[in-house]
C-alpha cells in the first residue's frame, strides 16, 4: 500500500476583512524539472535574458596581514575592518571595537540603501551606525531581529540579549512598540526579507511574535502581529504546533506551522480548504521558511525526514516540489521564481559545489558559508560571496558566472543587487 504522504501546512489566517486564498495555478505555467532547466548564466556566449540592473554591494571583514582570523585569538582587539564594496571597488571603511562600538560579528552589520549599517551591544547598551558613524545609541542590551532603514526612520526590533525575552520596535531608537514578555519567531537571517523579521506590505511596517502564558500548569501560546506600532492577537486554527515562519504577504497573513491531523501535518488555507503537498515519501518535515516572495506568491523550502536521511526541498505556490537527492548534503538552497540554487557540502561540511538551474557549478576550493546573506538570484543571476578555508586563496565573488577575487586577509560576509 503506498505510505501516506506527510503533508505541509500553510495556514493563512483569518484576520479583520477576510481575503481569498488566490486559486489555479498562480504561476500561469508548468515548470520544467531541474534536469531540463536551462543554466544559461554559466554557459558561454551571451546569456538569453537581460543582464541586471545595478550595483553589486559586497561586505567584508578585513584583518591585518598575517592574522590568523581563523583561529582570532585576539577577538575585538585587533584592528579589523569592515569594508563595503561596490561592484568590486571598497566603497566604505569602517573600524572594528569596543571604543568604535562596531563588531566584526557577520550578524551585526548589514547593507541596506548602499550604506553599511552596525549595531554593536556594551554591557548596557546598544549602539546603531552606519557607514561608521553612530546615529543613535539607547540603554539595554540588543540584538537585531529586524532592521529597516525607511525615509521616515531607521527601524529595528530589538530582543534581549540576556536571555532571549523582552522585545521592542524602536525608530531612531526610540521605543514604538515592546513587551517584556515577548518572544520572536525564528527567521531574523532569512534572505527573502531585507529587513529580517521586520517586513513591510500595502504601506505598513508588520512582525509577529508570541507570549507563553501558563495557566493550570498548562502553557499557553498567543501569538500577535503588530502593525505600524499596534499589537492585535492572532487565532491559530485549531491543533497548530510548531510554527516555522510567519509573515504578512499582501494582504494576508501567512504562516507556516505543523498542525496534527491523525499524526501527520496538513495543509490548511483561510477559506478552509486543504491541500497535500507532495512529500517523496518522507516520515517528517522540519526547518520549512518562505525562501522567496512577490506580492502574495511565495515559495517554501525545507526540510524532509526518513529515519536517518534527510532531504532538502522547495514548494513552488502550487506545491509543487523542487528537490535534491535523498542524503544529499545542502547548506543552503536559494530560489527565484522557476531559479533554484543547491549549496552542497563536503564530508567536513564547507560549500564546496553549487547546483544552479541543474547545472553543476564547481568552486574550486572548498569555503566557508558565512551567513545566509552570501548568496542570492536576482533577475536569474545567481551571485554567491565565498570565503576558502584554505587562506592562501583570496574570498571571491561569483556573479553571472563571473569570478572576482577580492584580495584581503578575512572573510566576505553578505552581498546584494541594488
Amino acid at each position: 500500500m503506498k505510505r501516506r504522504c506527510c503533508l505541509l501546512l500553510c495556514c493563512v489566517l483569518l484576520t479583520q476583512g477576510c481575503d481569498l486564498w488566490q486559486k489555479g495555478d498562480p504561476l500561469g505555467r508548468s515548470r520544467a524539472s531541474a534536469e531540463s532547466r536551462r543554466g544559461a548564466s554559466f554557459r558561454e556566449g551571451e546569456p538569453d535574458r537581460p543582464a541586471a540592473k545595478g550595483s553589486l554591494w559586497v561586505s567584508a571583514v578585513s584583518y591585518p596581514d598575517g592574522y590568523d582570523w581563523q583561529r582570532d585569538t585576539a577577538y575585538g582587539a585587533v584592528d579589523a575592518r569592515l569594508v563595503l564594496f561596490k561592484d568590486g571597488e571598497p566603497a566604505v571603511t569602517v573600524r572594528t571595537g569596543a571604543s568604535y562600538h562596531v563588531s566584526t560579528d557577520p550578524d551585526m552589520h548589514r547593507i541596506a540603501g548602499g550604506h553599511l549599517y552596525t549595531d554593536y551591544s556594551s554591557a548596557n547598551e546598544t549602539w546603531v551606525g552606519r557607514d561608521g558613524k553612530i546615529l543613535f545609541h539607547y540603554a539595554g542590551r540588543e540584538m537585531m531581529a529586524g532592521f529597516l532603514a525607511r525615509e521616515d526612520g531607521i527601524w529595528t526590533l530589538g530582543l534581549d540579549r540576556t536571555d532571549g525575552k523582552g522585545i521592542s520596535l524602536r525608530r531612531d531608537g526610540q521605543v514604538v512598540f515592546s513587551d517584556p514578555g515577548g518572544s520572536l519567531p525564528p527567521g531574523a537571517d532569512n534572505p527573502a526579507f531585507a529587513g529580517g523579521l521586520l517586513h513591510e506590505a500595502g504601506g505598513s511596517l508588520y512582525f509577529f511574535y508570541y507570549q507563553d502564558l501558563e495557566q493550570a500548569g498548562t502553557v499557553r501560546r498567543t501569538w500577535f502581529r503588530v502593525r505600524d506600532g499596534t499589537a492585535e492577537p492572532l487565532s491559530l486554527a485549531q491543533g497548530v504546533g510548531a510554527v516555522w515562519d510567519i509573515r504578512q504577504l499582501g494582504s494576508q497573513t501567512v504562516i507556516i506551522a505543523q498542525v496534527q491531523s491523525r499524526g501527520l501535518p496538513v495543509v490548511v488555507f483561510q477559506d478552509g480548504d486543504s491541500m497535500a503537498w507532495p512529500t517523496d515519501g518522507a516520515s517528517g518535515i522540519k526547518d520549512v521558511r518562505i525562501a522567496w516572495t512577490d506580492g502574495q506568491l511565495f515559495y517554501l523550502k525545507g526540510i524532509l525526514t526518513s529515519g536517518r536521511t534527510s532531504r532538502s526541498v522547495f514548494w513552488n505556490p502550487s506545491g509543487q516540489l523542487q528537490g535534491m537527492a535523498w542524503g544529499a548534503p545542502v547548506l543552503d538552497g536559494v530560489a527565484e521564481e522557476d531559479h533554484f540554487a543547491w549549496l552542497l557540502a563536503d564530508s567536513n561540511g564547507r560549500l564546496d559545489r553549487c547546483i544552479f538551474d541543474g547545472q553543476e557549478l564547481p568552486l574550486g576550493a572548498a569555503c566557508r558559508y558565512i551567513s545566509p546573506r552570501c548568496a542570492q538570484i536576482r533577475n536569474g543571476i545567481l551571485s554567491l560571496a565565498l570565503t576558502p578555508a584554505d587562506r592562501r586563496i583570496a574570498p571571491f565573488i561569483l556573479h553571472d558566472g563571473q569570478r572576482q577575487e577580492f584580495p584581503l586577509n578575512g572573510f566576505l560576509t553578505g552581498l546584494t543587487l541594488e
